[in-house]
């Protein structure tokens, strides 16, 4: 809390209104500075402008923009009417066909309920990855839970075969009808097999999250233009390297990295926990490097190699051995901290496998899973917000590019 404090009251220090440097008594001025003191204020005025200290101004903004985005849609969609007059029958025959009875509504259930649950998770990556100011880190919050939850529930049944889906969640379970015996065995792998679409599909989530970036630098470059963030990387490289700060180190390696090895340099740095990727997507698109080639690598570091390494870790976290590998350095370690967490750890592991075999028994409060259901809440509502504030500043942004336009058209009409 004290971080916070700090951190808001540097930011209240720098927001404090800036004098006039220029001199306000030559009427006929320089454009060129008038220009400059326009572009510094605008810029000052943003930075200091947040939802917790303009709601009203940024939910403006933040409307005015998803006016403005729906707007465009809607003009882009009557530009193609003959593309949108095809997809609008496309999706009219698909409901068609899904609203019909028949033998064939077993098919279209199972698809329905095969696209909902993986949908889930690749929207859930998207979120994870798409850089609206604040990523929801949801591997740790509904990812890394579930495979947890597998992983617990596997142990119980000692085999992935006994594994069937929940009718109404569609989770992983145990058998309540399997018998284990001591022939069946299971593995890391055996383990991993029952949530590698949920990984993929998480994975594939988080790739799709990267292209924003690269789509906006692209167009930008396109047109002639820079990427504000291009900018100050580029800024950053011409600082000898012990000017440079942790970031743009980082920054400055992963640039090289992609610069010499190409498709499999963004293979590389998708394929870690980098929370600097996106600076690989503007890159990418301010270079004009093929689509293909990013997102090709891009996808299959993150959906197969970042996204498997992460659902094993926790996979191993959670088996058997280490939690008894844990237990046992525990003990010998802290006695007393072993017998409240063995405690906890069993009370848990057990109350979660008669929840499987008796679903409608007798509920219990569980109070852990209140305070993460509560913590969820908050997270995902902090997210929420960090979004709507990003998307407003960014279209206060946009208003402020276009009036620094209009003063340089003005300028050179003269």
């Amino acid at each position: 809390m004290s971080l916070d404090r700090s951190s808001q009251s540097y930011r209240n220090s720098q927001c404090t209104p800036k004098p006039n440097s220029h001199n306000d008594a030559d009427p006929s001025g320089n454009v060129d500075e008038n220009i400059l003191e326009q572009k510094e204020q605008s810029e000052h005025k943003i930075y200091c402008t947040s939802i917790w200290t303009s709601p009203l101004l940024i939910l403006s903004y933040f409307g005015l923009y998803l006016f403005e985005e729906v707007r465009s849609l809607v003009t882009y969609f009557c530009r193609h009417r003959r593309s949108t007059l095809t997809l609008l029958t496309l999706i009219l025959s698909i409901w068609v066909f899904c609203k019909t009875e028949g033998q064939h509504q077993t098919t279209v259930n199972w698809v329905k309920q095969q696209f909902q649950w993986y949908g889930y998770w690749t929207v859930l990556g998207v979120a994870s990855s798409v850089g609206l100011g604040s990523g929801l880190h949801t591997f740790v919050l509904f990812l890394g839970p579930y495979i947890a939850e597998v992983t617990v529930a596997a142990y119980k049944c000692q085999n992935n075969g006994a594994m069937i889906r929940n009718p109404s969640s569609y989770h992983l379970e145990c058998s309540p009808f399997f018998i284990p015996t001591s022939s069946t065995s299971l593995t890391l792998w055996t383990i991993y097999q029952c949530i590698a679409l949920e990984t993929l599909a998480w994975g594939i989530g988080t790739a799709l999250g990267e292209l924003p970036p690269y789509f906006m630098a692209r167009t930008v470059a396109l047109s002639g233009g820079k990427n504000q963030a291009l900018t100050e990387f580029e800024t950053s490289l011409t600082k000898l390297p012990q000017d440079r700060t942790l970031k743009e180190s980082i920054s400055f390696y992963l640039y090289s990295g992609m610069k010499r090895l190409g498709f499999f340099g963004i293979l590389v740095f998708a394929s870690i926990p980098n929370p600097l990727f996106d600076l690989a997507g503007i890159t990418c698109g301010h270079f004009l490097v093929p689509f293909t080639t990013f997102f090709g690598a891009t996808l299959l570091g993150k959906a197969c190699i970042k996204a498997s390494i992460q659902a094993l870790i926790v996979i191993l976290t959670f088996s058997h051995e280490t939690l008894t590998i844990f237990l046992n350095s525990l003990e010998s370690s802290f006695p007393a901290l072993h017998k409240a967490l063995s405690k906890i750890i069993l009370d848990h592991t057990l109350q979660f496998g008669q929840s499987l075999s008796n679903e409608h028994g007798p509920s219990q409060m569980n109070y852990i899973k209140i305070v993460w259901n509560f913590f969820l809440s908050l997270m995902i509502g902090y997210f929420v917000i960090s979004s709507i504030e990003s998307l407003g500043l960014a279209y206060m942004k946009r208003q402020s590019e276009k009036g620094i336009e209009r003063l340089k058209k003005d300028k050179k009409d003269k």
